[in-house]
């Protein structure tokens, strides 16, 4: 039974969370990245095509060019909905979770992008 509600725990902690960091980063004007942690997130934008790289210890450990998580290759669309993947990524990193993104995941952020 205790599993049950650590994977519920989980799982509701999945569905807010793209939601928070998502009107966080729209609302606020201290963004995460600026923030003394261990972790950092740099966006970039190579040709046409937005992405991002997770650095610790100004060593990249993550570099993501595309939307993960969906079938085939989809380009990030703008700098806001990267930098929401990022901000995911370093969240989960910092809390000691896989860095891994669902799909799940990513059809809240691209819903909750598209709703603001």
């Amino acid at each position: 039974m205790t599993n049950l509600y650590s994977i519920v725990a989980i799982l509701i902690g999945i569905i807010i969370l793209p939601i928070v960091l998502i009107r966080w980063n729209a609302s606020s004007t201290i963004k995460p990245n600026n923030l003394n942690l261990p972790y950092k997130y740099n966006i970039f934008k190579d040709q046409s095509n937005f992405g991002y790289v997770i650095t610790l210890n100004n060593k990249i450990v993550i570099k993501q060019t595309h939307i993960p998580a969906i079938n085939g290759v989809k380009h990030f669309e703008s700098y806001k909905q990267t930098e929401a993947f990022a901000s995911l990524v370093v969240y989960k990193l910092m809390n000691k979770l896989s860095p891994s993104i669902s799909k799940f995941e990513v059809d809240s952020i691209i819903k909750i992008k598209n709703d603001i």
